[in-house]
């Protein structure tokens, strides 16, 4: 039974949906909602009215022949006439009855001391030192650089894949069982992207258990569990972070690109596809779970 009280999950339902609790908060959270289907009834229509208001909140994109009218209209506008300003009573021009426009006086000019401008080499001297520096570039382009196992050195990956690796330790309860084909339904309405689970081509072992509803830091996600030869794996989906997997490692296997980190004893390999990540946290040996994550095959 968990120690969280029902007015606590309650009272922090929007900042639960919203992924603002910090990861321990999130577990007892998981774990007094695994336990009291009427909390999990406040989250789900939390999550709906959230979904709702994005969808009607959607921003509209005017049409093309809107865009083109608008265009057309200012073309046709008259360029704005500059305004006169007038002067005071009994000046020559109010005499004349002629508009005058007033210019501000200019303070006269003041000259400093100036270096004299750097002699510019001559055309022969610059495409020397031009000529090294686009062959540089083109090494670069061709060959790619030094360090090509690693995307960038951005570890921006890093706090991600830790918190991944968190919700897998903590093994919360799922929220949905059953045949594979029927948990997209569950998550229907719910996430904003089709949350459906991998299949492991070749893998006889490996067998779907459950899902449920997640984050992985500030995104919605959802989670799917396995057991693989009797030991628990943790398939995480969520939309793909902007800079990628910036900070992983890469290899080829068996004609894929498998990313992955190693955090807290785990290897955590990652997948990326349709703009959706996929990391894959599990009780196997470093092999194993690499060999896992690249025979998975990825629904669409």
């Amino acid at each position: 039974m968990s120690a969280v009280a029902c007015r606590v999950v309650r009272g922090h339902v929007e900042a639960l949906v919203d992924g603002e609790l910090d990861t321990t908060t999130q577990v007892e959270f998981d774990q007094h909602l695994g336990d009291c289907p009427i909390c999990q009834e406040h989250v789900l229509f939390a999550r709906s009215i959230k979904t709702a208001t994005k969808r009607a909140l959607a921003p509209k994109k005017a049409s093309e022949a809107l865009r083109l009218r608008v265009l057309t209209a200012l073309d046709a506008a008259p360029a704005p006439e500059p305004r006169a300003r007038r002067l005071p009573a009994g000046s020559s021009a109010e005499m004349t009855g002629k508009p005058v426009f007033a210019v501000p006086a200019l303070a006269p000019p003041t000259f400093a001391p100036t270096a004299p401008p750097p002699e510019r080499p001559a055309r022969g001297r610059m495409m020397q030192f031009a000529m090294p520096a686009a062959a540089a570039a083109a090494v670069l382009v061709v060959f790619g650089s030094p360090s090509d196992s690693t995307i960038h050195s951005d570890p921006s990956i890093i706090p991600l894949v830790e918190d991944v690796v968190r919700r897998h330790s903590a093994a919360p309860p799922a929220e949905v069982t059953g045949p594979g084909n029927q948990m997209p339904a569950f998550f229907r309405g719910m996430l904003a992207f089709p949350a459906r689970p991998v299949e492991f081509k070749g893998n006889d072992s490996a067998s779907l258990v459950g899902a449920r509803l997640s984050n992985v830091r500030e995104r919605e996600a959802a989670a799917f569990y396995y057991d693989v030869g009797g030991r628990r794996v943790t398939v995480m989906v969520f939309e793909s972070p902007p800079s990628g997997f910036a900070g992983a490692e890469r290899v080829n296997m068996g004609g894929r690109d498998v990313y992955y980190r190693n955090v807290h004893g785990y290897t955590v390999p990652m997948l990326e596809d349709n703009g959706l990540a996929y990391t894959f946290t599990g009780d196997l040996d470093s092999g194993s779970m690499m060999r896992l994550a690249s025979s998975a095959r990825l629904a669409h």
